[in-house]
């Protein structure tokens, strides 16, 4: 019986010089993969979906944040 579980891992380095270091270190251990985010991220969110987020944000109006009691009579 095979147990498999994904697991995803973020790592905030703050001095780049040490990614060469940190990225080989992960590697030489079974089954890590190293892949390259591509995207600006914003609060954990790729920049371009943020940015889309905070335009539909702004394009709301009061009384889309308002419930109303419509009569159907």
């Amino acid at each position: 019986m095979y147990k498999i579980e994904v697991m995803n891992l973020t790592i905030e380095i703050e001095n780049k010089e040490d990614y060469p270091f940190i990225k080989k270190l992960l590697e030489s251990l079974k089954g890590v993969k190293i892949i390259e985010n591509k995207y600006e991220m914003i609060e954990g969110v790729p920049a371009h979906v943020f940015e889309e987020i905070e335009k539909y944000g702004e394009s709301l109006r009061k009384e889309d944040l308002i419930s109303k009691k419509i009569s159907l009579n």
